[in-house]
């Protein structure tokens, strides 16, 4: 060896060992026990095998069946809002209600029909827009207490009672998703969707107790839906001028068309066997692509429901789906009828006293310090459960049993009383 090659050798291996903790860091041979999987792993799934890591192929198909599984099981327990909206309009439309019309049931609700919630002594009202051709107009009658609700059962805006005209009638203008057209500057109270199926829905109170026909009558002479003229009542002529807006016309809008409601077989609730899948690849299908959430719209796609794709699953992935479906039926009703948590016990318990003797929804804004009335109803609580004694001494002891709650559909309070 020369003596230049000799040199370099001798400068590479003193480089090579003022390197730090090169010589004890490298070769101390021991990894955390935290880092190793071991080569049998007892589970739920059975007994998973791994090789230096490495699952085997038998282990990797459980794995991904139960991956699969997963998805599927959460595509049921966080979008069944979205199929149960999909289900009211195709209950509506099995009784031949069409986009811009509306039902009224002018003789209360009865046993024929399949609804949520519904009771049997206020008159109820909906209908479903189709915001897509433009933004459309909901006029509501006074003492009116309803919502308007996207295709994934989130809220938009609030009408009568709850809503910004508080009970005494207005106008409401839907707008459909990234719409570019003029707004009107004033004259209806103004609800932006993300989709482009909404549905809007409420109810009037029997003023008798009695009586329903005068109650329907309101609703069917105020109650009013249609398209809206853009450049016509609400803009101003100095937007024309401006060239901010195109005149529009001012004209009566056309008839509403009403359908009667009561005695109807119609089924509005969404279903937990193989059709929900369905079901949710029809809304995915006619709603923006970026309408949900994609931390809620990931393990949709990853079960093959996807925008602009056909829906078809194959004989492993439907077996495993329907398996999931009937696991996350299961657990939805666990968690409503039978609550671990002692404050949703209570509240379970509360939610079944007051179905059976006095089904009354009443809606609040989420902001706790809100009340109805300084003297009959206390602010509500930000968390947890609460019971209050009305002042009344002649309510019934159910009546007294009241509470607060989040929906998971709006986010918003809910209070039963």
């Amino acid at each position: 060896m020369t003596n230049a090659v000799r040199f370099f050798v001798a400068i590479a291996a003193c480089a090579v060992l003022m390197l730090p903790h090169f010589a004890t860091a490298q070769t101390s041979g021991i990894i955390p026990l935290s880092l190793v999987t071991p080569d049998m792993v007892e589970s739920r799934l059975g007994v998973l095998e791994f090789k230096d890591g490495v699952p085997s192929k038998a282990t990797a198909d459980k794995l991904f069946d139960n991956l699969d599984f997963t998805y599927a099981y959460r595509a049921f327990m966080d979008n069944m809002r979205g199929v149960s909206i999909h289900a009211l309009r195709e209950g509506l439309r099995s009784v031949g209600v069409k986009e811009n019309e509306v039902i009224v049931f002018s003789d209360l609700m009865d046993a024929k029909s399949l609804f949520l919630t519904a009771n049997a002594d206020t008159i109820y009202v909906m209908g479903y827009l189709d915001p897509s051709k433009g933004p459309v107009v909901v006029e509501t009658p006074p003492m009116f207490l309803g919502t308007v609700q996207d295709a994934w059962f989130r809220w938009i805006i609030d009408l009568g009672l709850p809503g910004p005209d508080r009970g005494e009638g207005g106008k409401y203008l839907i707008v459909p998703p990234d719409y570019k057209g003029h707004l009107p500057d004033g004259g209806y109270f103004v609800g932006h969707a993300r989709t482009n199926t909404i549905l809007w829905f409420g109810r009037s109170f029997l003023e008798d107790h009695k009586n329903p026909k005068p109650v329907a009558e309101t609703i069917r002479k105020f109650t009013k839906v249609y398209p809206y003229e853009p450049g016509g009542v609400g803009t101003p002529i100095s937007d024309f001028l401006a060239g901010k807006a195109k005149l529009g016309r001012v004209t009566a809008p056309p008839p509403t068309v009403f359908h009667e409601g009561s005695g109807k077989v119609m089924n509005t609730l969404p279903p937990n066997d193989w059709t929900f899948y369905e079901m949710l690849n029809e809304v995915v299908q006619k709603e923006p692509a970026t309408s949900l959430d994609a931390e809620l719209m990931g393990p949709v796609a990853a079960i093959g429901i996807v925008k602009g794709k056909p829906f078809a699953p194959d004989a492993r992935m439907k077996k495993i789906m329907t398996e999931a479906l009937a696991l996350a039926n299961a657990t939805s009703r666990a968690l409503f009828m039978v609550p671990q948590r002692p404050e949703l016990v209570l509240l379970s318990e509360l939610v079944m006293v007051q179905l059976l003797v006095r089904e009354r929804l009443r809606v609040r804004d989420s902001d706790p310090r809100s009340h109805v009335k300084e003297s009959s109803h206390s602010p509500l609580r930000a968390t947890g459960p609460w019971m209050r004694a009305p002042t009344s001494s002649t309510a019934s002891p159910a009546s007294r049993l009241r509470w607060r709650c989040a929906c998971p559909a709006s986010g918003r309070n809910i209070c039963w009383q």
